[in-house]
C-alpha cells in the first residue's frame, strides 16, 4: 500500500485549529498499549494547538505524523511523531484500498412465508461448531439478512443450547436465567409456559435493553399441535413507516408510546416503547410488538388513532401469506433476531403422553455484532452483492402480500385511516 495520495489530507489540517485530534489518535507503543491496545494517556493531556512538522508514509502502509508539541505530561521528546497506522486509516475511511477499507454492513432481505419456505437455511450441528467454519457463518449471515436460520442434528442434550450459544459469545442472563424451558406447567408465570395458543411477539420489551438473538432448542415434540410461527414484522413496519404522511394516523404508531410490564414472583420490568421506532427523526429502526406482555395504559389516552393503525400491523403480520409455520422436530434448534422478526406457537395437546418441550437462551446486540464483525471479508462483500432486496427494493418491487401499493389500497379503503 502506497499511502503517499492522502498526504495531502493531513496537510489540509487548519493551521489555526491545530493537530490534537491526530495527536490524539497516534497508535505508537508509547500511545498504544501494544498488548491490550489501549490508550496510555487521556485526551486533556493533548496540546492545545500541536503543529504538524513533517509527514511521511510508514513501511506499514500508514503515515507518520511529526508534531511540535507532545502530551502536557510527557517525559519523551517534545517532538513526537504520530503514528497512524493502515487500520486506523481504513477505519477513518482515508484509505479506500481493497487491502484496508471495511466492506458495507450487510443488508436486511424481507420476506414473506414464500420466500422464507424456499430461502430457511438448515444447517448441520456438528458443522456449526467448527471453529471458523463455512456453516457457522451461514448461521451469521442468515441472522444478520434474514433473522431466522436452523440448525439440525443438535444433541439431545440440557446444554446444546449453551454450547450453540456460546459458540456465537456470551449469553445474555435474563431473570429467567442463563437458560429457560419452554414447557407446559401448572401456575405458569408466563404464558408460554402453558399449551395455550401464544400470539406473534417479542420477548421481554419490558426490559432497558432486550435480548437480540433467540436460541430454541427443541428436546421433544411429540403433543398434538404446537406449530412454530415466524413473521418478519420489519417488512410490514418499513412499509407503515414509509406511508405515515399519506396517512397521519400512522403517525400514532411512532409517537405513542405502549407501556409493557412484568411483576410476578418478586420480579417487577416496566418500559415503554412505540410499535414503530426510529432510529433518528424521519429514519426507521425497528418495531416493537408484544400484545401479550403489554402492561396497563394511562387511562386518559385516546386511543382510536392508534387503534386502528395497530389493527392495519397486527392484520398484515398475521396474514396467511406473512406467516412461515413449522412444527420442529426434536433434534432442531431455531435461531432468530428477537428484535425483527415475531415469534409465536399454536396451542397443542398432550394427552396420550404427548409431549413439547424446547431449551432456550438468548444473546445479547453488542456480542453477536462483535462476532460478526470478524466475517471473512471476501465473504461479506459476496453476501452484500447478493442481497435480493434493499429497503427501496422492498417499497417499489415487493412480491410478497400484501405488498406496498396493496397496503396504500387496504389503507385508503378502511374508515378510521383512509378518511385523513
Amino acid at each position: 500500500m502506497k499511502p503517499l495520495r492522502y498526504l495531502a489530507m493531513v496537510w489540509a489540517v487548519p493551521k489555526n485549529k491545530g493537530a490534537g485530534n491526530i495527536r490524539d489518535s497516534c497508535c505508537c507503543p508509547l500511545c498504544r498499549n501494544p498488548s491490550s491496545g489501549q490508550k496510555t494517556f487521556s485526551t486533556p493531556e493533548v496540546p492545545m494547538s500541536p503543529r504538524i512538522l513533517n509527514v511521511e508514509a510508514s513501511t506499514d502502509g500508514g503515515l507518520k505524523v511529526s508534531l511540535d508539541q507532545d502530551l502536557v505530561s510527557a517525559q519523551h521528546s517534545q517532538v513526537h511523531e504520530v503514528l497512524l497506522n493502515g487500520e486506523y486509516l481504513a477505519q477513518q475511511n482515508i484509505l479506500q484500498s481493497e487491502a484496508h477499507s471495511a466492506p458495507p454492513p450487510l443488508q436486511p432481505v424481507y420476506w414473506d412465508r414464500t420466500f422464507i419456505e424456499k430461502n430457511a437455511r438448515f444447517v448441520d450441528y456438528d458443522e456449526f461448531m467448527q471453529e471458523d467454519s463455512a456453516a457457522f457463518w451461514d448461521v451469521m449471515e442468515d441472522l444478520e439478512v434474514l433473522g431466522l436460520v436452523y440448525l439440525r442434528n443438535v444433541p439431545r442434550d440440557d446444554q446444546s443450547v449453551v454450547r450453540i450459544g456460546e459458540h456465537i459469545g456470551n449469553l445474555r442472563e435474563t431473570f429467567y436465567g442463563r437458560t429457560f424451558d419452554v414447557r407446559a406447567k401448572p401456575n405458569a408465570e408466563n404464558v408460554a409456559y402453558t399449551n395455550e395458543y401464544l400470539g406473534l411477539h417479542q420477548d421481554l420489551l419490558y426490559l432497558d435493553e432486550q435480548p437480540h438473538i433467540q436460541i430454541l432448542h427443541c428436546m421433544d415434540n411429540t403433543a398434538q399441535g404446537g406449530e412454530s410461527l415466524f413473521s418478519d414484522a420489519d417488512r410490514i413496519g418499513r412499509m407503515l413507516y414509509a406511508l405515515r404522511s399519506e396517512f397521519p394516523p400512522l403517525a400514532d404508531l411512532v409517537e405513542y408510546k405502549v407501556r409493557y410490564a412484568y411483576d410476578r414472583n418478586g420480579y417487577y420490568y416496566e418500559n415503554t416503547r412505540p410499535l414503530l421506532e426510529e432510529q433518528n427523526v424521519g429514519e426507521f429502526r425497528t418495531v416493537r410488538w408484544s400484545p401479550p406482555f403489554q402492561g396497563h395504559q394511562p387511562s386518559g389516552w385516546n386511543m382510536s388513532d392508534w387503534l386502528a393503525s395497530a389493527r392495519v400491523f397486527e392484520r398484515c403480520v398475521n396474514a396467511e401469506d406473512a406467516v412461515y409455520e413449522r412444527k420442529m422436530a426434536p433434534g432442531e434448534c431455531v435461531l432468530f433476531n428477537n428484535l425483527r422478526v415475531l415469534h409465536g406457537r399454536k396451542s397443542f395437546d398432550l394427552g396420550d403422553g404427548g409431549k413439547r418441550w424446547l431449551r432456550g437462551t438468548y444473546l445479547g446486540r453488542d456480542v453477536f455484532a462483535s462476532r460478526l464483525h470478524y466475517m471473512p471479508k471476501d465473504r461479506l462483500r459476496r453476501a452484500e452483492r447478493s442481497a435480493a432486496r434493499t429497503v427501496h427494493d422492498l417499497l417499489n418491487d415487493l412480491s410478497g402480500s400484501p405488498d406496498f401499493e396493496g397496503l396504500r389500497r387496504e389503507l385508503r379503503a378502511d374508515p378510521h385511516i383512509g378518511k385523513s
